[in-house]
C-alpha cells in the first residue's frame, strides 16, 4: 500500500483512535497494511477482527448459525466476522473517547450487513461525523453525508429459459415474457440517490436478464445513478455464446460492469464459449462453482419467525420492486408479486417491506430493513431442504411430489 487517499478527511478531525470495520475479512492481510499505513500517520488503530476472551461467550451468542450458512466461508472468517458484530454492542474502546469508524470494502461480494449495522449503531449513538469509508479498489478515504446500502438487486426480466425447479423468484412459472420497467427503475434509482449516498453493490438479474433486450438500458441506468458501485448482471449464460447482440456487451463494458455466471449444469457444458465470447467483449466476467443443488428457501406452515430472522443469510439482499418496495430479502415481495400463480396461501402484505417514496431519510430506511419481518415465519433457511437441481420445471416453489397413491 502506497498511501492512503484523502487522509486528510480523517486528520482535519483531530481524533486519533480509529477502528476499522471490515466484513470482508478474509483480507485480514490488506486490513494489517491498512493498521499500519493509518499508524505511519499518527492513529492508534484496532482492527474489529482482532480477538480477545470473551469472544468463544458470543460465538454462541449471537448469528453463529446466520453465518454457517455462508458456503465456503472458513471457521475463522465466521471468528473474524463475529468479532467485529460484537465489538459494534460492546465498543471497540472506551465510550468516552471520540473514535473514528473506517468502514473497509475489499472484494465488496455485497454481503454487507456488517457495514448497515455500523451505520445503525454510529446514528444511535449521535455521531455520524465519525463515519467514514475506505475503498480498498482506489486506495482512497471517503466521507458520506447520507447512509450506504450495502446491496441492491432488482431483476430485469422475469421470465427464464431453464426454468429451475424451486426458483426463488418464480421464474419457472411465468409462461408469458416479463420484462422490467425502464422508467420505473430510473425514476427509483434517483428517488435511491435522496436515501443513500452509495451503494456497494448492484445486481441485475431475473429470471434471465438477458432475455431482455433493453438490458445495456438498465446497465446505464445503474452507473449513472451509482457510479462506483460493483455492478454486475447475474446469468445462467446460455444466450451468451450466439443471441446476445454485442451492443448489449459493449454496454455492460463501457460501464465497468461484471457478468457473474451461475454455473448450472447446461452452463457448464457450454462454459468455454461462454468464457470466449465474454472475453472477446472485453467484459469482467466470473463462473460460481458447479450449482448441482437447490433448497427451498420458503415453506407452506408457519414457524418460529424471530429464531428464522436470527439465523438468516440473506437479510441484507435488499430486492427493489417497480413500484418502490425494497425489502429486506426477495422472498416476500416476489411471493406477493406472484401469489396469484401459487397453489399455497401464506399470509403476506405491506408490513413485510417498505417504500422508498414513503421514508423520511436513508437512516429510517436501513432500520426498517434491519428487524424481523412478519413474513419469517415462512423462512426455510434455518431447516434446509435440499434438493438435486433440475431444470425446465413449472412448479411452485414448495409444491410437494405427489406419491404413486395420490396419483
Amino acid at each position: 500500500m502506497s498511501g492512503i487517499g484523502n487522509i486528510g478527511l480523517l486528520e482535519e478531525t483531530g481524533r486519533k483512535d480509529v477502528c476499522v470495520i471490515s466484513w470482508q475479512l478474509n483480507e485480514a492481510g490488506r486490513n494489517a497494511e491498512l493498521k499500519r499505513a493509518l499508524e505511519q500517520h499518527g492513529f492508534r488503530v484496532r482492527l474489529s477482527g482482532e480477538m480477545n476472551g470473551l469472544m468463544s461467550r458470543f460465538v454462541r451468542l449471537k448469528l453463529s448459525e446466520r453465518l454457517t450458512l455462508r458456503q465456503r466461508f472458513t471457521h475463522t472468517l465466521k471468528y473474524f466476522a463475529l468479532a467485529a458484530q460484537r465489538k459494534l454492542q460492546f465498543g471497540c474502546f472506551d465510550r468516552r473517547q471520540d473514535v473514528l469508524y473506517l468502514l473497509a470494502s475489499y472484494a465488496r461480494t455485497g454481503d454487507g450487513w456488517i457495514h448497515e449495522a455500523v451505520q445503525i449503531w454510529v446514528e444511535e449513538q449521535g455521531s455520524r461525523d465519525r463515519l467514514f469509508w475506505y475503498d480498498a479498489e482506489t486506495g482512497r478515504i471517503m466521507k458520506y453525508e447520507k447512509p450506504v446500502l450495502g446491496y441492491l438487486e432488482y431483476d430485469v426480466a422475469n421470465h427464464c429459459n431453464l426454468n429451475c425447479k424451486g426458483c426463488s423468484h418464480y421464474s419457472n412459472l411465468i409462461r408469458e415474457p416479463e420484462f422490467g420497467n425502464l422508467d420505473c427503475f430510473r425514476k427509483n434509482l434517483a428517488r435511491m440517490k435522496e436515501l443513500f449516498d452509495h451503494v456497494e453493490v448492484i445486481r441485475l438479474l431475473g429470471g434471465e436478464p438477458f432475455l431482455n433486450p433493453n438490458l445495456g438500458d438498465f446497465v446505464t441506468a445503474a452507473r449513472e445513478a451509482y457510479p462506483d458501485a460493483v455492478l454486475s448482471v447475474v446469468t445462467n449464460g446460455l444466450l451468451i455464446p450466439k443471441k446476445v447482440r454485442k451492443e448489449v456487451l459493449e454496454a455492460i463494458r463501457q460501464n465497468n460492469a461484471r457478468v457473474l455466471v451461475s454455473n448450472y449444469p447446461p452452463t457448464v457444458k457450454i462454459s468455454d464459449k461462454i468464457g470466449q465470447r465474454l472475453k472477446e467483449s472485453g467484459v469482467q466476467y466470473s463462473f460460481s462453482r458447479p450449482i448441482l443443488k437447490f433448497q427451498f428457501e420458503i415453506g407452506s406452515e408457519a414457524g418460529d419467525g424471530r429464531k428464522n430472522y436470527k439465523h438468516c443469510a440473506l437479510v441484507v439482499c435488499h430486492h427493489l420492486s417497480d413500484d418502490g418496495s425494497i425489502c429486506q430479502c426477495n422472498n416476500p415481495v416476489l411471493y406477493y408479486e406472484n401469489r396469484k400463480r401459487l397453489k399455497t396461501e401464506r399470509e403476506v402484505s405491506e408490513k413485510d417491506w417498505i417504500n422508498i417514496y414513503q421514508v423520511q431519510d436513508g437512516c429510517e430506511a436501513l432500520r426498517k430493513l434491519h428487524h424481523q419481518l412478519p413474513f419469517c415465519r415462512y423462512c426455510l433457511m434455518r431447516k434446509k431442504i435440499m434438493f438435486p437441481w433440475e431444470g425446465n420445471y413449472l412448479k411452485e416453489l414448495t409444491e410437494p411430489k405427489k406419491s404413486k397413491k395420490e396419483k
